[in-house]
C-alpha cells in the first residue's frame, strides 16, 4: 500500500477501501460484538463524455455511487451511504440531465442487496439511465465486489454483487464485469447496481416487525422476506403463526459467510497454496 515507481497507483482508492475491510475483518475476529461485516466496499464515480456539436467533448459525473454499512450487533447498517474514505454527496437527478445527453430512468436503493442478518447490512444502490448522444463514453473506475461479496458476521449473509448492465432485457443486452472506458450509443439504457453489505447476526432472529418495516419502506420484497427472514405477509400485515411455523425447523447459524463464490474459490486455492503461490511470484527489490 505504498508503491513506488513504476507500481500502478490508478484508482487508489479501491485498495484503500479494502484495506478498511481486511482491518475490520481482522478486529471483528476479536471483537465480534462490536465490529460490523463487511460494508459494501465500492466507490463508483460514474463519468459520462460525449461529443459537443460545436467540436470537443463535455466530461462530467453523472453520479459517484457507492453501497451500505455493514450491520452490528444491535444497529442496522446504512442504507446508500459509504462508510469508507469518499464522503461524496450525489448530484441532482435535474442537474445532470440538464447539462449532459443522458435520460435518468431509475436511482434509487437496491431491494434485497443487503446481507440478511439478525441486524441486517445496508442496501446498495441502482441507477439506470439513457444514453441520448452517439459516440458518447462511460467511465466508472474503482468496481469493486462485483464477484466476491461483502461478508455477514456473526451467522449474518453476506450482502449481494455489484452488476454492470447495458439494455437488460432487450436482444442486445450486454453484462459485464469491470469497466475503464466503456463505448456506448443514443438509445443504449446502462444499468449499475452497488453490492449490498453484510448482515450481522442469524437473519430468523431479526424481529419480524423490523421485517415488516423493511418490506414497507421497499428494502426488502415479500419474497425475500420469507424465503430469507421466515418472515410470512398478507396483504401487507405480519402473519404471526405461519412465521412462527416459517421459523420452527430453521438452522441456527453463526460465524462469517463469505459467499459462495468465496467459498468455491478457496476449495481450489487454498490458504496454504495462496501463501506459496504468492512467495513464488514476489518481486525482489534489485
Amino acid at each position: 500500500v505504498n508503491p513506488e515507481e513504476p507500481a500502478a497507483t490508478g484508482v487508489r482508492h479501491a485498495a484503500a477501501i479494502r484495506v478498511n475491510d481486511i482491518l475490520n475483518g481482522a478486529f471483528g475476529l476479536a471483537l465480534p460484538d462490536v465490529l460490523p461485516a463487511a460494508a459494501s466496499g465500492t466507490v463508483i464515480p460514474i463519468v459520462m463524455s460525449e461529443p459537443k456539436p460545436s467540436g470537443g467533448r463535455m466530461v462530467q459525473v453523472i453520479e459517484p455511487l457507492i453501497g451500505g454499512t455493514g450491520g452490528r450487533k444491535g444497529h442496522d447498517g446504512i442504507d446508500g451511504r459509504d462508510s469508507g474514505i469518499s464522503n461524496l454527496a450525489n448530484n441532482p437527478v435535474e442537474s445532470v440531465e440538464a447539462e449532459l445527453g443522458v435520460e435518468v430512468l431509475h436511482y434509487g436503493l437496491r431491494p434485497d442487496s443487503s446481507g440478511a442478518g439478525q441486524w441486517r447490512g445496508g442496501c446498495g444502490m441502482e441507477l439506470s439511465f439513457r444514453v441520448l448522444t452517439d459516440g458518447s463514453h462511460i467511465l466508472a473506475r474503482g468496481m469493486e465486489r462485483m464477484l466476491f461479496r461483502p461478508w455477514g458476521q456473526a451467522g449474518g449473509f453476506p450482502g449481494s454483487p455489484g452488476s454492470l448492465v447495458v439494455n437488460e432485457g432487450c436482444p442486445r443486452e450486454r453484462r459485464l464485469g469491470k469497466i475503464d472506458v466503456l463505448e456506448v450509443e443514443a438509445g443504449d439504457i446502462v444499468t449499475f447496481r452497488t453490492p449490498g453489505a453484510g448482515g450481522w447476526g442469524d437473519p430468523m432472529k431479526r424481529d419480524p416487525f423490523a421485517v415488516l418495516r423493511d418490506v414497507q419502506a421497499g428494502f426488502v420484497t415479500v419474497d425475500f422476506a420469507r424465503r430469507i427472514y421466515g418472515v410470512a405477509l398478507v396483504d401487507g400485515a405480519l402473519d404471526e403463526e405461519a412465521t412462527q411455523a416459517l421459523r420452527a425447523g430453521a438452522m441456527a447459524n453463526d460465524g462469517t459467510d463469505f459467499g459462495p463464490e468465496r467459498n468455491n474459490w478457496d476449495g481450489i486455492f487454498a490458504t496454504g497454496q495462496m501463501d506459496r503461490l504468492l512467495s513464488l511470484i514476489h518481486i525482489s527489490e534489485p
